[in-house]
């Protein structure tokens, strides 16, 4: 799909340069995902949310403006700030190694829906508790930029509320499994150290319920107190 993506557009665009920079972050992601997904095939995981809402989720975020583009929908604006445009894919260039650490990283962990099959706090997820999903997201700002359309801006937003979705289906499914993952939590943040000390909201499963306390029968009161009317 990306690759027709790219045959398409360049024939199109006479190589321009925005739409293989643009293409870049697609094809990193969809090599990795198939690549690792293949080496660890005979891996199960103990735990996976294959829950039919965010298996559609998984299987659209990933390439919706290469799909819609496929379709004809037009991605790029007709005004083009040239300067912005060239600061973003250098900046959308920068990230591609750290992308690749943190594939490598993950390693056959790696996968389409939320799974558990073990917990990786090592190496870059030492101070990015999602660096694969930061870099998604990091990489749809830029987009923007790049293309400089609404319609490039419509689909990021909807990328990147996707992504966030993908990101708390896979906490909820490793706090499930892996009791460690919430200390862990309160430690990183998805960049960066958990400045506020807190994991996740109060309904999610790792939080701590108040014990049920029942009333004391009036038999076992405590002697010499008495009930004023």
């Amino acid at each position: 799909m990306v690759l027709l993506f790219i045959v398409k557009n360049v024939l199109a665009y006479r190589l321009a340069a925005s739409y293989l920079v643009f293409t870049i972050p697609y094809v990193l992601s969809n090599t990795a995902l198939f690549t690792l997904l293949l080496l660890g095939i005979k891996s199960k995981p103990k735990d996976v949310d294959d829950g039919n809402a965010i298996f559609l989720v998984s299987l659209v975020v990933g390439n919706l403006p290469i799909v819609l583009n496929l379709f004809g929908v037009n991605l790029a604006g007709t005004h083009i700030d040239t300067a912005v445009r060239l600061g973003a894919q250098c900046f959308s260039l920068a990230a591609v190694p750290f992308y690749i650490v943190a594939v490598i990283t993950l390693g056959k962990r790696i996968s389409v829906l939320p799974e558990a099959k073990s917990l990786q706090t090592g190496g870059v997820y030492r101070f990015s508790r999602h660096p694969l999903y930061a870099t998604y997201i990091y990489w749809y700002a830029l987009q923007i930029l790049i293309l400089q359309s609404w319609t490039i801006a419509a689909l990021s937003v909807i990328q990147t509320a996707m992504q966030i979705v993908r990101a708390r289906h896979e906490e909820s499914i490793l706090e499930k499994n892996f009791p460690e993952y919430a200390a862990y939590s309160t430690r990183v943040w998805w960049i960066g150290p958990n400045l506020f000390g807190k994991s996740r909201p109060a309904d999610g499963p790792s939080a701590r319920r108040r014990p049920y306390l029942p009333l004391a029968d009036p038999a076992e009161r405590v002697p010499g107190l008495q009930e004023h009317t």
